[in-house]
């Protein structure tokens, strides 16, 4: 036989005999059904049928309207823009870091999220940075030297400062 006169009916026959190959030309053996997904029906062995002529595509005919796309992405509702907090947010604008001991740090995270899960408003957060900017405020707004105040060191001032709240009295005069 001269090279290129095998009939497809050759062909068929000889990748059937195949292993790999015969399952996937192969009709006659059952298929296993796939877990992914539904195994397709396969009725045999598609024949070649006679060309049908394709319609020809009209170059000068006109396109397809098409609808333009949305200005905003439809579905998800926009986001309730949170209730003004008592603070405005540009209103501490000074970055400063302080030395702190380990334990006092920790005291300030655990007491600022107690505080976080006790607040029936949710339109503020109160995070370590919240209870140390409320603590030096109240130590400002509670405590001022006297004239015959004098402190050497640091546990000094902090000794004066819990007397002076402690007693109630205040160095400056409060509106009455």
């Amino acid at each position: 036989m001269a090279r290129g006169s095998t009939t497809e009916e050759e062909l068929l026959a000889g990748v059937q005999t195949v292993g790999v190959l015969g399952a996937v030309a192969a009709s006659e053996r059952p298929r296993r059904d796939s877990p992914f997904a539904a195994s397709p029906v396969r009725r045999g062995v598609p024949r070649s049928e006679a060309a049908v002529a394709r319609p020809a595509l009209d170059l000068d005919a006109p396109a397809p309207p098409v609808a333009p796309l949305p200005a905003k992405r439809p579905g998800r509702p926009p986001r309730p823009s949170i209730a003004k907090t008592v603070t405005a947010p540009d209103r501490y604008t000074e970055d400063v870091t302080v030395p702190m001991t380990a334990e006092m740090r920790t005291r300030a995270t655990l007491l600022a999220a107690e505080l976080q899960r006790r607040r029936t408003n949710k339109s503020v957060r109160f995070t370590p940075n919240t209870v140390f900017r409320v603590a030096i405020e109240t130590l400002f707004e509670r405590f001022e030297l006297s004239p015959g105040d004098h402190v050497n060191s640091e546990d000094e001032l902090r000794r004066l400062v819990l007397e002076r709240i402690a007693s109630g009295n205040r160095s400056k005069v409060s509106p009455t």
